[in-house]
């Protein structure tokens, strides 16, 4: 009978049916729970990705730039000498004599 099973809906008790049941419905609520944390994570991570990507590029511009100052700063040195002006003019005007 239902009493010597333990099953008193009535009264709180609950059925060796429903308990499996509600069991299986916990593992299948926490596997989905789990799905859900894993999504998020691998969301998150992909973010943090990203922005460590977009910082990595800005610095290996800057970087870019840093190398390629100095050789700007020689070569308006080169043309702004004194000794070269008047080669340069010479070269402007058609020609060195």
């Amino acid at each position: 009978s239902r009493l010597e099973k333990g099953v008193r809906d009535r009264w709180g008790w609950i059925s060796r049916d429903d308990r499996q049941r509600m069991t299986a419905m916990n593992g299948e609520a926490a596997g989905a729970i789990g799905e859900i944390v894993g999504a998020v994570a691998v969301v998150v991570w992909l973010l943090s990705l990203a922005l460590q990507i977009r910082a990595q590029d800005e610095e290996s511009r800057l970087a870019a730039i840093r190398e390629s100052a100095p050789s700007w700063t020689e070569l308006l040195e080169k043309l702004l000498d004194p000794d070269l002006i008047g080669v340069r003019d010479a070269l402007n005007a058609g020609g060195i004599e």
